[in-house]
């Protein structure tokens, strides 16, 4: 006997499953919102990296199941924010790490909730002229440092940021391969040379 398929409706109901009702989404919603609170509340305690004696434990495998949210934060809590650096602390000062922002995390959500594809002016014109736009204000910025607009720590920082600039706009590139942006001419970055008591003043 020959292998049959589920009837379609069948496949459309067990898909059914993933939908979210516009309830359930809310109930998400609130749980988040007070998680989120509850944690910008304990920020101005928190250490800038919390010590641990062994990793946390796992399950052996993922959970075939859904779970409830709130137990899906206390494990949130207890896996993740619980041990190494707390790069949302006013005490961490390492620049790798993102800052954390709340405006930033508002707008990671509406971008996902939307999901709109940024990559591509045919798919969404709008999203693509926003990235656009923040491309150009970055690499203007970058411009500015390299005039001298502001300090640079070293040689190496600047020849760093010189070459992000470059690389910045010639990796922007619309669907149909040619620039988006036009690669402005980078001026000479700016070096630190010691005067003989040992300040600090601009290079040639």
């Amino acid at each position: 006997m020959g292998h049959h398929s589920p009837p379609l409706a069948e496949l459309e109901a067990q898909a059914r499953q993933l939908d979210t009702t516009p309830t359930e989404f809310g109930q998400w919603l609130d749980q988040a919102y007070r998680f989120a609170l509850d944690y910008l509340r304990g920020l101005p305690d928190e250490p800038a990296y919390r010590r641990h004696a062994a990793a946390p434990q796992l399950e052996a495998s993922l959970p075939e199941k859904p779970r409830p949210l709130q137990e899906v934060l206390k494990e949130l809590e207890r896996v993740v924010l619980r041990q190494g650096v707390v790069p949302t602390s006013g005490r961490f000062m390492g620049y790798v790490p993102g800052g954390g922002l709340p405006s930033a995390a508002v707008g990671d959500f509406l971008a996902a909730i939307t999901n709109r594809y940024a990559g591509v002016d045919l798919a969404c014109p709008g999203a693509a002229q926003v990235e656009n736009l923040t491309v150009r204000w970055l690499r203007n910025h970058v411009a500015s440092v390299l005039r001298g607009q502001c300090r640079l720590p070293g040689r190496r920082a600047g020849r760093t940021i010189a070459v992000a600039s470059r690389l910045l706009t010639r990796a922007h590139t619309t669907f149909s391969g040619a620039p988006s942006l036009v690669e402005p001419q980078a001026p000479r970055a700016p070096t630190i040379r010691r005067g003989p008591g040992g300040e600090a003043g601009p290079g040639r």
